[in-house]
């Protein structure tokens, strides 16, 4: 599983953007992953879903926690 992150990561961050797991996000924010899925959900968390999962750019994070 970790192999398929970094390859995300390696793929993803062409961009010069890192983007962000909903279990790293979750561990970032010290919530709970269910919480951070509402986030997204109810738009309060900006995110993008590629390969199959919800990713959030770490500059999306920052704007959410300076709220």
């Amino acid at each position: 599983m970790k192999n398929f992150h970094n390859l995300i990561s390696r793929v993803l961050t062409k961009s010069n953007e890192k983007f962000y797991t909903v279990t790293e996000v979750s561990k970032i924010l010290n919530v709970s992953t269910r919480t951070v899925y509402y986030y997204l959900y109810r738009g309060m968390l900006k995110g993008t879903k590629r390969y199959n999962r919800q990713l959030v750019k770490e500059s999306d994070l920052n704007e959410f926690r300076e709220k």
